[in-house]
């Protein structure tokens, strides 16, 4: 069963009710799609600016930088 169909049977919503919302819906939609498409593109010498990215530290595996190892002779 749809969720549409849920909401309607639970009488949260008429069928009308969810097609005006489905109208709006699609009329943001394509309205965003349009700004999109007529938005210029960047210059190039923007491209790299407002990325933020947190790198996950590096490890290796079963070495502690802080663990001082014996020397065996």
């Amino acid at each position: 069963m749809l969720l549409k169909d849920r909401t309607v049977n639970s009488n949260l919503a008429s069928v009308e009710e969810l097609k005006e919302i489905d109208v709006e819906v699609r009329k943001e939609i394509e309205d965003a799609a349009q700004f999109a498409t007529a938005d210029p593109e960047p210059p190039l010498e923007e491209l790299g600016y407002h990325i933020y990215s947190n790198e996950p530290p590096f490890e290796v595996r079963g070495a502690n930088q802080w663990i001082k190892f014996k020397s065996i002779r």
